[in-house]
């Protein structure tokens, strides 16, 4: 099981490949890998349109797959 916690945080400097948030609760800085970030951000992006492709793609191969069968494909 995952413990998810949401923190309060404000962008401070970037360091390196890391960028560095600061925990506005405790005032602890938390490091985070921008590609890391990215990789969240374009997942949050994306996300719903790859859902209704996939929805897309099952429903052609359901078509594809019964249409014949009901007889409306045979001459």
């Amino acid at each position: 099981m995952a413990q998810v916690d949401k923190l309060e945080c404000q962008y401070s400097y970037e360091d390196g490949d890391d960028m560095v948030f600061l925990n506005m609760e405790s005032f602890e800085e938390v490091y985070l890998l921008w590609l890391y970030l990215l990789w969240l951000y374009l997942l949050w992006l994306y996300l719903p349109w790859l859902y209704l492709l996939w929805l897309y793609l099952l429903w052609l191969y359901l078509l594809w797959l019964y249409l014949p069968l009901s007889g409306l494909l045979t001459p």
